[in-house]
């Protein structure tokens, strides 16, 4: 049974030393405070980024996989998850074709794996969360089939096990870590009212046969699902929990609801929290209006009754404003990668036309960067089109769609890395 680590260190009592920067223009010198208190340190961005146009970090593509006519091996129906090995060969999981195909790190085919069905070595439609386990083994998530796979490195079939709630929790999501580390965010059975204090999910250790592990730590989990008068309502953009699990085993957590991040070492003790205090935009009269009408044409796709979709839209409720960050990427030599929310306003008629409230359709094309002192180091565009997956060294691998739509594999290099102190 899971039980809650004490969240005593999480109420602060900041230290009376504080060390300031002097002001200065955007890329002269950091504009803050440090504050140390119990070994915990609270990192405020104050001013402008440190980065200038000349020595900021920019993303350079240096490999793609995928055609638009051709080879049927190199033509993908949805990229929906990505997977590094350690001799950087790259597992790629078609969720339109239900199965994962291998490549060299050139990008030449080498293997496919599975195909669509509820069998052992088959996979269920929709996406497969891939991770990375000890030795290189994949543990391939089929939600759709409710079950994880296990998957030798040579994409030999293993065995399997079944996803069923534990104690009243379920997984929320999954992560890895190129030491093999797995770990799973688990959170409340939805239908479970829960009390204010009762409102934290937990980050417990996963082991490949699907036995649990140490339980890391808590954090702050979703207010889209509030309870007032004993009624379940929804608030839309309310605050999503984020979790990232980084290259050295230290965990980033955060909700949207305030931008703070906190980070704690490998064995869950918070060991720092870094802040910024950006302007969130409004949740206009219009984007709200859209959104009702967008759900009601998606719970009206759903075959839900006219009776149903009046209770669904009643409960719908929103904040003043959007979230300060949708995601939280750990990225090379240390830094934190935010990725900030995308203004119903700013989408697109075509997103506008396919928009479902989740990551892909509330993330912004760009990234918040702090380096592993949580200083505001500036902003990084990805280009167009593309989505980042996970970062591996210092590569960022992830879909990317061209004008007609088609769907690639795409690595990116980060430049201007040497010009940043290495952790």
């Amino acid at each position: 049974m899971f039980t809650l680590p004490r969240l005593s260190t999480l109420t602060l009592v900041l230290a009376s030393i504080t060390l300031t920067a002097c002001s200065g223009e955007a890329g002269s010198a950091w504009q803050g405070s440090v504050h140390d208190s119990s070994g915990i340190k609270i990192v405020n961005n104050l001013g402008p980024p440190l980065w200038t146009e000349t020595d900021r970090w920019t993303f350079s593509e240096v490999l793609k996989i995928g055609v638009v006519e051709g080879a049927p091996e190199y033509m993908f129906g949805q990229v929906k998850g990505i997977g590094v090995l350690s001799d950087g060969r790259i597992v790629v999981n078609d969720g339109m074709a239900q199965h994962l195909r291998f490549f060299y790190p050139d990008g030449k085919f080498e293997k496919t794996v599975g195909g669509p069905g509820s069998g052992p070595g088959e996979f269920g439609p929709g996406g497969l969360n891939i991770l990375v386990g000890p030795g290189d083994t994949l543990l391939v998530v089929d939600q759709a089939n409710q079950r994880a796979n296990r998957i030798a490195p040579d994409g030999k079939w293993l065995d399997s096990w079944r996803l069923t709630p534990q104690d009243g929790w379920l997984v929320y999501g999954w992560d890895d870590a190129p030491t093999g580390r797995l770990v799973t965010h688990m959170t409340r059975v939805p239908g479970m009212q829960r009390s204010e204090a009762d409102t934290f999910d937990l980050i417990v250790v996963r082991h490949l046969d699907g036995t649990t592990g140490d339980t890391l730590t808590s954090v702050p989990g979703s207010r889209v699902r509030q309870y007032s008068g004993g009624r379940m309502a929804f608030y839309l953009y309310a605050g999503e929990p984020a979790v990232s699990l980084c290259p050295d085993n230290s965990l980033l957590a955060g909700r949207g609801d305030r931008y703070e991040i906190r980070r704690y070492d490998s064995v869950g003790e918070l060991e720092q929290v870094i802040r910024l205090d950006p302007q969130s935009p409004p949740i206009t009269e219009s984007d709200q209006t859209f959104l009702r009408q967008r759900f009601k044409e998606i719970y009206l796709e759903g075959g839900f009754t006219s009776e149903q979709i009046q209770d669904l839209l009643s409960a719908m409720h929103f904040t003043e404003t959007y979230p300060a960050f949708v995601t939280l990427r750990c990225g090379p030599r240390g830094s934190i990668w935010v990725q900030p929310v995308k203004p119903v306003s700013l989408l697109s008629a075509e997103e506008k036309a396919e928009f479902w409230v989740g990551p892909d359709a509330e993330a912004a094309a760009h990234f918040d960067v702090f380096d592993h002192d949580g200083k505001y180091l500036g902003v990084v565009k990805q280009p167009p089109g593309f989505w980042l997956g996970e970062f591996h060294g210092d590569y960022a691998y992830g879909r990317w769609a061209d004008s007609l739509d088609v769907e690639h594999l795409m690595v990116l290099e980060l430049d201007g890395l040497p010009a940043l102190d290495r952790q």
